[in-house]
C-alpha cells in the first residue's frame, strides 16, 4: 500500500516536471524588449541656395537700408567701391555664404499669406546672377516666432521657409563694414619715426631709441 503510494507520488511529480518543461519549451515566449525610443531628429534641411562659387558674376544685395553689388572677379570688388578701401576677404566671404543657403520648417502652398511672413514686399533681398545669364533671388522677411530664425523664399514661388538668422547675418552686411581698418603697415624693425598730426597739430609720436631697440610713444593731447 505505501509502495503503491510512493509510486503515485513520483509519478505525479514526474508528469508536473514534464508539463512544466512543455510549457516553457513550446508555450513561454522571453518578455518583448521595449522598442527604443526615437532618437531626438532635428528637422529636415531644406536647401534653397545650392550654388558654385566659380559660376557667379555678382551679386546684389539689398539689406533694407542699402543695395550695392559684388562683383566675383579677381580680386573681388564692391561696385562703385574702391578695391583700395574695401576689405577683399570679408567681400569674398560673403559670396561664400551666399552659394549655399539653407533653411527649415518649410511651409508650402502660401499663396496670399505672404504678408503674414514680411514676404509680401521685396525690402530685404539679394540676387545672384551666374555667369549664364540666370539670377536667383532670395528674400528675406520678419522674425519667426521661435529661436533666433526668420521667415524667408525664393521669388517666383510660394514656400516660405525658417533661415537661421546667423546665415542672414553673414549675407545682409552694410558696405560700410566691408571696408579696410588698416590705415597703412609698416616695418617696426626699420621705423625710426613716425608722426601722426590733425591739421597743424601733432597728435601722437613714435620715435625709436637706438639704445634699446625700441619703440617710443609719445601721445600729445590737445
Amino acid at each position: 500500500m505505501k509502495k503503491s503510494i510512493k509510486t503515485l507520488v513520483f509519478s505525479i511529480l514526474i508528469l508536473a516536471i514534464l508539463g512544466g518543461g512543455y510549457f516553457f519549451a513550446v508555450k513561454w515566449q522571453p518578455e518583448k524588449e521595449k522598442e527604443e525610443e526615437a532618437p531626438f531628429s532635428l528637422p529636415d534641411v531644406e536647401v534653397l541656395m545650392d550654388l558654385k562659387l566659380e559660376d557667379v558674376a555678382s551679386a546684389t544685395i539689398n539689406t533694407g537700408k542699402t543695395e550695392y553689388t559684388i562683383i566675383n572677379s579677381e580680386p573681388v570688388s564692391i561696385e562703385g567701391y574702391s578695391s583700395l578701401l574695401t576689405n577683399s576677404s570679408s567681400i569674398e566671404s560673403i559670396l561664400h555664404d551666399i552659394t549655399y543657403i539653407s533653411g527649415s520648417h518649410k511651409i508650402e502652398n502660401v499663396g496670399e499669406r505672404l504678408n503674414e511672413y514680411g514676404l509680401d514686399t521685396k525690402e530685404k533681398f539679394v540676387t545672384v546672377k551666374l555667369k549664364d545669364g540666370t539670377s536667383h533671388t532670395l528674400i528675406a522677411g520678419n522674425k519667426a516666432n521661435y529661436e533666433d530664425n526668420y521667415f524667408a523664399m525664393m521669388e517666383g514661388t510660394d514656400t516660405v521657409y525658417v533661415v537661421a538668422s546667423y546665415n542672414l547675418d553673414a549675407i545682409f552686411k552694410e558696405p560700410s563694414s566691408l571696408r579696410k581698418t588698416d590705415i597703412c603697415t609698416f616695418d617696426t624693425e626699420t621705423l625710426k619715426e613716425l608722426t601722426v598730426s590733425r591739421g597743424s597739430e601733432k597728435i601722437l609720436s613714435l620715435k625709436r631709441n637706438e639704445k634699446k631697440n625700441s619703440l617710443v610713444v609719445m601721445v600729445i593731447l590737445t
